[in-house]
């Protein structure tokens, strides 16, 4: 990974952020955007998360939460 920030499309914003985002912005700009007007130390470094974009990527998905490869709080969504 480069540093670089990139939106994953979790997170927990407060709604009047989520009101000013502009509406031409790039889904690659989003991250940056959210950095710029987020209290700073409010980013918390998370696993990468699952995919179900494809077959291949379906069954790692699977295979990961089977073998324990995956934190179990995450998919609780707590």
């Amino acid at each position: 990974m480069s540093g670089a920030l990139e939106w994953t499309g979790w997170g927990q914003i407060k709604r009047e952020i989520l009101l000013h985002i502009p509406e031409e912005i790039q889904q690659t700009e989003l991250g940056g955007y959210l950095a710029s007007v987020m209290p700073k130390g409010a980013t918390v470094q998370t696993p990468p998360g699952l995919s179900v974009c494809s077959f291949e990527a379906l069954i790692r998905a699977n295979r990961q939460v089977l073998l324990g490869d995956f934190p179990v709080r995450l998919l609780a969504g707590t």
